[in-house]
């Protein structure tokens, strides 16, 4: 299928636009697109910063955009462990399962908190 625009490249972006509660699509080659304002697969950024002074430059955005995505700009998760390092770090892996057994009573998930119970007396 040709540009609706220029008429002369393939269309490869499908562009649907609400005009007066009717739609209108618009099948646009890339160029075509990015004259229109569309952020194509080349314009589109990597969601990545530039170096450590851009957390710094951008805290207050950042911190908006993660409270809007996950709830909270601070993590509550689970921390990524290498393998082996439960061994390493008894302490740290105990404070870990102790936070994850508040979040699951919390929760009222009490098959898991009994669970995460039984691993923290092991470890003590």
């Amino acid at each position: 299928m040709l540009c609706d625009h220029c008429k002369e490249r393939d269309a490869v972006i499908n562009l649907t636009q609400v005009e007066h509660d009717s739609k209108v699509t618009l099948h646009l080659c890339e160029p075509c697109a990015q004259l229109k304002g569309v952020e194509t697969g080349g314009t589109v950024h990597s969601g990545r910063l530039g170096c450590d002074q851009c957390y710094a430059a951008f805290d207050f955005h950042l911190r908006d955009l993660l409270r809007r995505l996950h709830g909270s700009s601070q993590h509550v998760g689970e921390r990524y462990a290498a393998p082996g390092a439960d061994a390493a770090d008894p302490k740290g892996r105990l404070l870990d399962l102790k936070a994850q057994l508040r979040r699951a009573v919390e929760s009222e998930n009490f098959e898991l908190a009994a669970e995460l119970r039984d691993r923290i007396r092991v470890l003590e």
